[in-house]
């Protein structure tokens, strides 16, 4: 347990980052359940920006094969405004590659996209590590983040 200032802070279970109930390990998931699973989980999208989005997770997941993609954010509390982007953090396996790098492939597999979209990719360690900090971004999407993706 973490103590901030005396006050108990919540300390997320990293260990979740393996199970996931509705992926079974090892299975490919199609554009059909893809766009399913962004459909659900985002149902204030309209049709046209689930197709766009399935589409960039298409292309994101084909160029970095991540273990998990989550959706963060006012999208994934429902609380978006016009103003709002869909902010996606992704989760790799481990690679000697800095997260900047990564993020910098992962902007260039996206395209093309006209979402306002924020990418983050951190690599399966460093998600773990950052994660056990209370007011860390990877414990912020444990505790809301939807996941929109699991290998």
């Amino acid at each position: 347990m973490f103590v901030v200032l005396g006050i108990r802070s919540y300390v997320p279970d990293v260990t979740r980052l393996d199970r996931c109930s509705w992926h079974t390990p090892g299975a490919v998931m199609n554009r059909d359940r893809l766009q399913e699973r962004v459909k659900d989980s985002l149902p204030i999208l309209s049709v046209t920006e689930v197709e766009e989005l399935t589409g960039v997770l298409e292309r994101l997941i084909a160029a970095l094969r991540p273990m998990r993609v989550y959706v963060f954010g006012s999208y994934a509390r429902t609380e978006m405004t016009p103003d709002s982007d869909i902010y996606l953090l992704m989760v790799v396996p481990d690679t000697e590659s800095p997260s900047y790098r990564l993020t910098q492939a992962a902007y260039r597999a996206a395209v093309p996209y006209t979402c306002s979209l924020d990418i983050v990719v951190m690599s399966r360690a460093e998600f773990e590590r950052r994660g056990r900090a209370a007011a860390s971004l990877p414990a912020a999407v444990l505790r809301e983040g939807l996941v929109l993706y699991a290998a």
